[in-house]
């Protein structure tokens, strides 16, 4: 039996069996945040109207579970904001995600 090891940014599943993700302290060009990094670019990128979860999803090109941990936390973290369009002929509302001034600001000072 192969033990596995686990990663240091995941704390495993929480109370409600959702996948926790805690970033590493420090800068986000490092180990444990990359994810997250990748995450407000792609925002950044998008611009004012921000991206769909699912066209976010996409692009990181990262598995729905994990991805959803991280999108979470940088809610949690306010570095991300997310805004619930408008139904269209009884389907469930698009949920877009668009990067806060504080998460611009903290990208700014990792690319200096």
């Amino acid at each position: 039996m192969v033990k596995r090891r686990k990663s240091s940014i995941y704390q495993g599943r929480s109370a409600d069996n959702n996948i926790t993700y805690t970033p590493t302290p420090g800068p986000l060009l490092q180990r444990g945040n990359y994810s997250l990094l990748r995450l407000l670019f792609i925002l950044n990128a998008a611009g004012a109207d921000g991206l769909t979860t699912v066209m976010l999803l996409e692009q990181m090109g990262s598995k729905a579970d994990r991805m959803n941990a991280i999108i979470r936390k940088a809610q949690e973290l306010k570095l991300i904001e997310r805004v619930r369009g408008e139904s269209k002929h009884g389907q469930f509302p698009r949920i877009y995600n668009v990067i806060t001034d504080k998460g611009r600001q903290l990208l700014q000072k990792q690319q200096v």
